[in-house]
């Protein structure tokens, strides 16, 4: 059952009247739990799980609004960036890519996974990331231009067999025919798509910050797939992605210096160890 947001700000009013100097941290949903948990300070703060990014911003004005303290918000910073609109709260801190899967793939866990298939970490060559990275960038265009723009188009359970070739090449043609197929409904033209994709693409954008994690692991899974011929899931990339992580490396990210600048100024409540 999902839960609203007043429901997820009581249980949370509920443990502060239990325990009144533990920090409460709010993620957009389970995968981020699972993630966070390994990290943070669990005998002095409190993690729960909101279904998406405006739950958890509707939870938190509402904490706010009853004059609750010690709460903080981490969100994916999909498009926020690139599109103008930065969060500028101090309640809220971003992760560095697009989302918390970008940080993981450029973490050394990637290698890992590429082991754990039983592939050499340079079978796909010494520029992986890169060849992921590019592959992934078309469709990042697109799901920024469908956010953008207002399409509202589905690519969930999109497959990505259609249109990644070898050593990783996307064929944005086929992109476009699998995206219109998964939505009937739309009404743009594959010749309009193609043209929102090539208005927002810039040189100077960080690819970080347009490519979407769930894209890049269901890139590799494809071709680990074919590599091994064994059947691997994009969504099995990123549990083994979480699995592989050095939680050593967490304190060079952004992230981490965001969360502990916060701490600094939000005294008793703190989120990590």
């Amino acid at each position: 059952m999902r839960l609203s947001p007043a429901d997820i700000a009581n249980s949370i009013r509920m443990t502060r009247s239990v325990h009144r100097d533990r920090g409460a941290l709010l993620v957009e949903g389970l995968k981020d739990v699972r993630f966070y948990r390994n990290l943070i300070d669990d005998a002095r703060c409190c993690i729960t799980p909101a279904d998406g990014r405006s739950v958890a911003l509707a939870t938190l004005n509402i904490l706010r609004a009853s004059g609750t303290r010690g709460i903080l918000v981490l969100l994916d910073q999909d498009f926020s960036s690139v599109s103008g609109t930065p969060y500028l709260d101090s309640d809220i801190v971003v992760t560095d890519t697009h989302d918390l899967e970008g940080i993981l793939v450029r973490s050394t866990a990637l290698g890992r996974i590429l082991i754990e298939s039983d592939l050499e970490p340079t079978y796909f060559g010494s520029n992986l990331v890169e060849q992921l990275l590019s592959a992934a960038l078309p469709i990042g265009y697109l799901r920024w231009a469908s956010e953008s723009r207002r399409l509202s188009l589905s690519f969930k359970n999109l497959d990505y067999t259609r249109f990644i070739g070898m050593d990783f090449r996307l064929d944005a043609s086929k992109l476009i025919d699998a995206i219109l197929q998964k939505n009937p409904g739309c009404k743009t033209t594959k010749a309009d798509l193609a043209a929102l994709i090539q208005a927002l693409t810039h040189p100077t954008h960080d690819r970080w910050l347009i490519c979407c994690g769930h894209d890049i692991c269901a890139i590799l899974a494809v071709g680990i797939t074919r590599a091994t011929s064994r059947p691997i899931t994009g969504a099995m990339i990123e549990r083994n992605l979480r699995l592989a992580y050095d939680v050593r490396l967490f304190p060079e990210t952004k992230l981490f210096v965001g969360i502990r600048d916060r701490e600094g100024r939000n005294a008793p409540f703190v989120v990590l160890k």
